[in-house]
């Protein structure tokens, strides 16, 4: 009887260390898969004709304006750009003047180009068409004027300038339903 209960015994040792056996090789069998991401990126560089000298009141004064979509580190991707112009009158230590720049007595007039590849939607231009790494936009600004200017003052035009992926709908999930049309139908 004690062989008889120790060969039950042995063969129950013998049955659960095979089936432990089997399920952690089951368990431990695995398949390896490498998936490799890549973020794409924008970056928008302003790029403008400008000469710094001395605004004549009533005279068209050149800066051309246009914005590239870069490829700083080769991983750029087709991008969308927008453009904020923000012209400020300064005082020579570079203070901002409480004369506005868009409106009244001193006003600028910025002399876009006649692309219609520009867009105005609130403050921003947007470029409509997709723009391919190191290319760039058609021209947005070229000249601006001002009829009369403060005394002692000089203008300065910020240009601001956005760029986002073409893909997955990034340009409206970012810049919102103030997009133009024409983007929102490619977006």
């Amino acid at each position: 009887m004690k062989k008889k209960r120790f060969l039950l015994i042995a063969l129950a040792c013998v049955l659960t260390a095979l089936l432990a056996g089997g399920t952690l090789a089951w368990m431990a069998a695995s398949k390896q898969a490498d998936n490799s991401f890549t973020i794409g990126l924008t970056d928008a560089k302003v790029d403008e004709t400008f000469r710094p000298g001395k605004l004549i009141p009533g005279t068209d004064f050149t800066k051309r304006v246009r914005v590239q979509n870069a490829n700083t580190l080769g991983k750029a991707v087709d991008a969308y750009i927008r453009v904020a112009l923000i012209p400020t009158w300064r005082d020579e230590d570079g203070n901002g003047l409480p004369y506005s720049a868009l409106e009244g007595e001193y006003a600028v007039t910025l002399n876009l180009s006649a692309s219609e590849k520009w867009q105005r939607s609130g403050e921003y231009y947007y470029f409509i068409e997709a723009v391919a790494p190191d290319a760039y936009t058609d021209y947005l600004l070229e000249s601006v004027n001002a009829a009369a200017a403060p005394a002692g003052a000089h203008l300065e035009i910020q240009i601001l300038a956005d760029s986002i992926q073409v893909e997955g709908g990034a340009a409206q999930a970012a810049w919102g339903p103030s997009i133009p049309d024409a983007l929102k139908s490619q977006a």
